[in-house]
């Protein structure tokens, strides 16, 4: 039988200390979730029974003078699985952990087929320092192996990009333009400069990023343009990047990570690790019912960038050159005609990804100009 617990009006409004209240509020947290020292303990045993019920599972203990607790490392073997069909970009964030012994998490975080969050590495440490970031991505290169053409994208930190050079030989770095923009503003204490760099780095061309550039020089006498230049052009330029970052600019799809795991970066490493697997198990799940009762071959993500290609594709002029060729006409693209041949022979970098949409649409716009034509022919 349950006790029937009472409480007098005159026990709640009792002038209580701060520290009693304090302590109070440590026991019953202790008796929720466990303590600290105690979620160090069982680590181990936490390991060995997650590798057993998620094959697959990486999971990697680090200590110090083999007995004290300095990292840990995992990697969830559905995750693994899943990465495969991902798009290679992996973008990577720390932030501190709110318990007594403090600490940094840093997550490694990809984005799937539909566009949505795909957490993918864990990492508790110290802080975001050379040594961790390196024990991080050694681990993150074991899980996952060897990527084609894969990209890492991170804040503007000395430390991650001296690792990825390190351990991932064959990858590429690229910036997140929106810290970057930030440390740009409040380096020069002006809002132009927000504009100047922002319609910089999201030109697709190089003719088109050299215009924008010509304002940066003359800004301030240059002093904007070697800020830039210090920061390494390739790395946050869209016309000059190395790897196809997908149009993905920033790191704030690991911000949205952040913010999800924001209330429960008080629990123990145990309790904290525990709650981002059942977070991921529920968000599996939940994906998975709904893809299971679609009706549709496409993502979402997918239908939706093709609804509107194709209401742009009606706004475009076709003129047939032959029986294969066609001459598209876009006012939207600084009223440059394209081929349709050009478009597919195209080996330029610049239009890596803008290829593809602009691809979509000229496709959706010939055949409703072939459809019209049949049409035309039948009456």
């Amino acid at each position: 039988m349950t006790p029937n617990h009472t409480c007098s009006i005159e026990v709640l409004n009792h002038d209580h200390s701060y520290g009693k209240a304090w302590r109070a509020r440590e026991t019953a947290f202790a008796l929720a979730k466990g303590t600290l020292e105690e979620s160090y303990v069982v680590l181990h045993a936490y390991c060995e029974a997650l590798k057993i019920e998620n094959p697959r599972t990486v999971f990697e203990i680090e200590l110090e003078e083999s007995k004290y607790f300095k990292y840990v490392f995992m990697v969830l073997g559905a995750s693994l699985r899943g990465f495969k069909s991902c798009r290679p970009v992996i973008i990577i964030d720390g932030t501190h952990l709110k318990g007594k012994y403090k600490g940094t998490i840093i997550v490694g975080v990809a984005i799937d087929g539909n566009n949505q969050l795909y957490p993918l590495a864990y990492a508790i440490v110290d802080s975001e320092n050379d040594r961790a970031l390196k024990w991080f991505m050694t681990n993150l290169k074991a899980a996952i192996g060897e990527c084609p053409n894969l990209v890492f994208i991170s804040d503007r930190g000395q430390s991650i990009a001296n690792v990825i050079d390190i351990v991932f030989l064959n990858s590429y770095h690229e910036l997140c333009t929106f810290h970057l923009k930030r440390n740009v503003e409040n380096y020069f204490k002006d809002k132009v400069v927000r504009k100047l760099f922002h319609d910089a780095y999201r030109a697709y061309r190089e003719s088109e990023f050299k215009r924008h550039w010509v304002q940066i020089v003359n800004y301030k006498n240059g002093s904007l343009a070697t800020y830039l230049e210090d920061a390494s052009i390739q790395w946050w330029a869209r016309c000059y990047q190395f790897g196809n970052r997908y149009d993905n600019m920033t790191s704030n799809i690991s911000k949205c990570f952040n913010a999800i795991t924001k209330e429960v970066r008080v629990l123990p490493a145990t309790s904290l690790l525990e709650y981002i697997r059942g977070m991921l198990q529920g968000w599996s799940h939940e994906r998975r019912t709904m893809w299971s009762n679609s009706t549709s071959t496409h993502l979402v993500y997918a239908e939706e960038i093709m609804s509107l290609e194709c209401e742009k594709a009606r706004r475009c002029r076709v003129n047939p050159i032959d029986y294969y060729r066609f001459h598209v006409k876009d006012g939207g693209i600084d009223g440059i005609a394209l081929t349709l041949e050009n478009v597919v022979t195209s080996n330029c970098s610049v239009w890596r990804f803008r290829v593809r949409m602009l691809l979509l649409q000229l496709e959706r716009a010939i055949l409703i100009h072939l459809l019209y034509a049949a049409d035309c022919i039948v009456m």
